[in-house]
């Protein structure tokens, strides 16, 4: 009789402990799975916010601003240098080096005042930026 009460005690808190277990594993879940989507969100925003300045750097080239064109393209490496060190932790780097080394073409092309150069450069940004975002993006492509 004994040990059925001791089995019945020991099995109360085996289930206790998986309960424990279960509800630890579901509040981790959550949180990986909030912080996920909060990480896509922002670096959609992020993304946007950099094709917005780059299509003002467009115009700027087609226009043959080149002084303008040096004000911008420097501002928006600058920021885009410090914002993503911040992003370099949850993107895919490959991305983010392959955006920096297009900037510093940019940049070349910019000084030398080649119009094709800088707008395939700034091109290959935007695409950079969106293939960032789809890596990162949650949907049924990534998850199977």
């Amino acid at each position: 009789m004994k040990k059925t009460i001791f089995s019945y005690k020991e099995n109360n808190y085996l289930r206790g402990d998986i309960l424990k277990s279960i509800i630890f594993t579901m509040i981790w879940t959550i949180l990986l799975v909030s912080l996920g989507l909060f990480v896509s969100f922002k670096a959609e925003d992020f993304a946007d916010t950099y094709v917005e300045s780059l299509n003002k750097l467009e115009v700027y080239v087609k226009n043959e601003d080149w002084q303008e064109c040096d004000k911008l393209n420097n501002k928006i490496k600058k920021n885009f240098m410090k914002d993503s060190r911040h992003w370099f932790k949850f993107l895919n780097h490959s991305h983010l080096g392959d955006i920096e080394l297009s900037f510093n073409i940019l940049s070349d092309g910019i000084y030398l005042k080649d119009i094709g150069s800088c707008l395939e450069q700034i091109e290959n940004i935007k695409i950079y930026l969106h293939r960032m975002i789809e890596s990162e993006r949650y949907n049924l492509d990534h998850i199977l």
